[in-house]
C-alpha cells in the first residue's frame, strides 16, 4: 500500500515546506490523517455495492448520485492520473539530463454517474500530465547544463529523447510482465530518504554546501495552500483501496493496515520534508534531486565511474521508475474511460473496444499529455498543487465523504453526520483556496517572466526562440 501511494510527491516535500514554512509539518500531518480517514470511508462505501455489479469508482458514483456522479467521478479521476503522467514526463526529462555523460548542455440517482466519472478522469488525467513533467525533468538532470547534443539544448533533447523512447510503449496493451519493476518505486523512495539523511549527517551545519551562505527558513508563508495541494497529491490514490482490501486474506484487518501504511508514509514524508527543508531552506527546488546535484556534499563527487555522482544514481533510479510507471498509468486512464462510456457496458462489466481503437486512444492521451507537459514544465510545483488541490481532494476526499453521507445517512448518528459534514466543508474550502492561490501564482509568473519566474521553458518564451532559428 505504501508503494502504491508514495511516488513523485516525495521529491517535492522540501519544496512544499519552502512554500509554507515550518507550519507545513503540521499541514502534512493533518493531510495524512484526513486522507487516511477518507480511505476508510471509500472502502465502507463499496460495501453498499450490489454483488452483481461492476465494483468501480464511477459505478459507486452512479449508486450514490446517479448518472452525474458516474461521469463526474470518472472525469476527475482521469484528470488526476493524466496530471500524474505529466509530472512523470517532466521528471524523466530532467533526470535524463542528470544521467547522460557530460557531453554538453542538453448517491443522487443518475446524475451521480456523471459526477463520479468526471472527477475520477480529471484526477487521473492530471496525474498523467504531472508524470510526464517529472520524466523530462529527471532526464534533464542527467545532462550537463552547458553545450548542445545533436544541435539541441538539454531541454529539447530530453523532451525529444523521452518522447521517442516512451511512444512505442503505447502500442503494448498489457504491462503484467513489467509488474516486477514496481520494486523500483520502493528503491527510489529508500534512496531519496537515505540520501537526504546522509547529506544532513555529513554536513549538519551546512558548511559544505557549494552555494554559501546557506538559505534561511520561514516559520509560516502564504504559500501554505500550495503546500497543501502537494501534500494532497502525495497521499491520494484511494480508488485502489477497495481492490487492495478485497485481495487481503483478512479484510477485517484493513483499518489496521491503512493506519500503519499512512503512519509509515507520514514518517518518510516528514523525514524528507523536514530535513530537506532544514538543509536547503528557502532555496529548495521543486525536485530535491536538483538540490542534491548542485548544492549538497555529494556535488561533484563521483562513485564507481568518473562523472557518475550520487545524485545521478538517484536521478537514474527515479527516471527508470517513472518511465516504467507512465505507460501503466495510461492504461489505467484508458480502462477508466471504457468504464465511463455507457455504450461499452455489457451486463455487469465493460465491453472492450477493438485493439486499434484502444491503441489510438493511448497515443492520443500521450500526445495531449506531452503538449500540456511541455507548456507546464517550468511550473511543476503549481501543476502538482493544482492536481492535488482540485482532483485529488475531490476524488479522494470530497467524493468518498459525500457518498458515505448519502449511502449511510440512516445508519449514522447526529455526531457522525456532523463530523462528515464538517469534513466536506473544510475539504471544499481547501479546494477553493488551493486552486485560487495556484491560479494567482501562475498568473503572476506569466506576467513577470523577466523577474525570475522561471518560465524560460514555457511556450510563451520558447516559441520566439524557435521562430528566430527558423528565420
Amino acid at each position: 500500500m505504501v508503494n502504491i501511494f508514495m511516488g513523485i510527491g516525495l521529491l517535492s516535500m522540501p519544496f512544499a515546506m519552502k512554500q509554507g514554512g515550518w507550519v507545513g509539518m503540521g499541514a502534512l500531518a493533518a493531510a495524512t490523517a484526513v486522507f487516511c480517514l477518507s480511505g476508510k470511508l471509500i472502502v465502507r462505501n463499496f460495501d453498499k455495492m450490489p454483488p452483481n455489479t461492476s465494483h468501480t469508482y464511477p459505478a459507486l458514483g452512479r449508486l450514490a448520485m446517479g448518472k452525474a456522479g458516474f461521469y463526474t467521478v470518472g472525469s476527475l479521476a482521469f484528470a488526476e492520473f493524466f496530471g500524474d503522467s505529466l509530472i512523470v514526463l517532466i521528471v524523466m526529462w530532467q533526470e535524463l539530463m542528470a544521467v547522460l555523460p557530460d557531453r554538453g548542455e542538453l448517491a443522487l440517482g443518475p446524475p451521480g454517474r456523471f459526477l463520479v466519472g468526471f472527477l475520477a478522469l480529471t484526477e487521473f488525467f492530471g496525474g498523467s500530465c504531472i508524470m510526464l513533467v517529472v520524466i523530462w525533468r529527471e532526464f534533464l538532470g542527467l545532462v550537463h547544463p552547458h553545450g548542445v547534443i545533436l544541435g539541441m539544448t538539454p531541454f529539447y533533447f530530453s523532451v525529444v529523447a523521452c518522447t521517442v523512447a516512451t511512444a512505442p510503449l503505447m502500442f503494448i496493451p498489457s504491462f503484467k510482465k513489467l509488474s516486477w519493476l514496481s520494486m523500483l518505486g520502493c528503491i527510489s523512495t529508500v534512496l531519496v530518504t537515505i540520501t537526504v539523511l546522509a547529506a544532513v549527517g555529513m554536513d549538519p551545519f551546512r558548511e559544505k554546501q557549494p552555494i554559501q551562505p546557506p538559505a534561511g527558513h520561514s516559520v509560516a508563508r502564504w504559500g501554505i495552500f500550495e503546500s497543501m495541494g502537494i501534500f494532497a497529491v502525495s497521499v491520494s490514490g484511494h480508488s485502489s483501496l477497495p481492490v487492495l482490501r478485497n485481495s487481503m486474506k483478512q479484510p477485517q484487518a484493513f483499518d489496521k493496515v491503512i493506519n500503519f501504511a499512512f503512519t509509515a508514509m507520514l514518517i518518510i514524508y516528514a523525514i524528507v520534508a523536514g530535513l530537506g527543508y532544514y538543509y536547503f531552506g528557502d532555496a529548495a527546488s521543486t525536485l530535491i534531486t536538483d538540490d542534491l546535484a548542485r548544492n549538497s556534499p555529494f556535488t561533484g563527487h563521483s562513485i564507481l565511474i568518473p562523472g557518475f555522482t550520487v545524485d545521478k544514481l538517484v536521478a537514474l533510479c527515479i527516471l527508470v521508475n517513472a518511465y516504467t510507471t507512465y505507460p501503466c498509468l495510461i492504461l489505467v486512464i484508458q480502462d477508466m474511460l471504457w468504464s465511463v462510456l455507457l455504450f461499452l457496458e455489457n451486463g455487469g462489466g465493460t465491453r472492450q473496444p477493438r485493439r486499434m481503437v484502444a491503441t489510438a486512444v493511448r497515443l492520443f492521451l500521450f500526445a495531449a499529455g506531452t503538449c500540456i507537459a511541455f507548456a507546464a514544465y517550468a511550473i511543476l510545483g503549481n501543476v502538482m498543487s493544482l492536481v492535488g488541490g482540485f482532483a485529488s481532494i475531490s476524488c479522494s476526499l470530497l467524493m468518498p465523504s459525500l457518498f458515505f453521507l448519502i449511502l449511510f445517512w440512516k445508519e449514522l448518528g447526529r455526531l457522525q453526520r456532523t463530523g462528515v459534514s464538517v469534513l466536506l466543508i473544510v475539504g471544499t474550502a481547501l479546494l477553493v483556496l488551493i486552486v485560487g492561490q495556484n491560479i494567482m501564482d501562475i498568473a503572476q509568473k506569466v506576467g513577470h517572466d523577466d523577474k525570475g519566474a522561471g518560465l524560460s521553458q514555457s511556450w510563451t518564451s520558447v516559441l520566439p526562440g524557435i521562430l528566430d532559428r527558423l528565420r
